[in-house]
């Protein structure tokens, strides 16, 4: 089978939490196939927050949309399709997701 990236934004008290709900969110719009191309295939998060704020201070004056694209494009070049994903807290109660799934 083959691999697609995919990005995500979801809701959570933590990370963890946040994590999960995309995953259910997952199985729930593209069922449990296991090459269904979304977060739902991916073993796991691995915290980069602190990358993500990283980027969003070296934007100097550009947007949190830019640096989350810049976080994306690096999680992406850091992932695997049978790994975890990357993860972030954007604001209070709101995670990106991004990397590489199953497809």
């Amino acid at each position: 089978m083959g691999a697609s990236t995919f990005q995500c934004i979801a809701s959570g008290d933590s990370l963890q939490d946040a994590y999960q709900n995309a995953v259910q969110s997952a199985v729930y719009s593209h069922g449990h196939e296991p090459y269904n191309g979304t977060i739902s295939t991916t073993e796991g998060v691995v915290d980069q927050s602190d990358r993500l704020a990283d980027l969003a201070d070296e934007t100097l004056g550009g947007t949190n949309i830019e640096a989350e694209r810049a976080w994306t494009i690096e999680a992406y070049n850091h992932t695997e399709k049978y790994g975890p994903c990357w993860g972030a807290k954007v604001e209070s109660g709101k995670y990106i997701f991004a990397g590489w799934a199953n497809s």
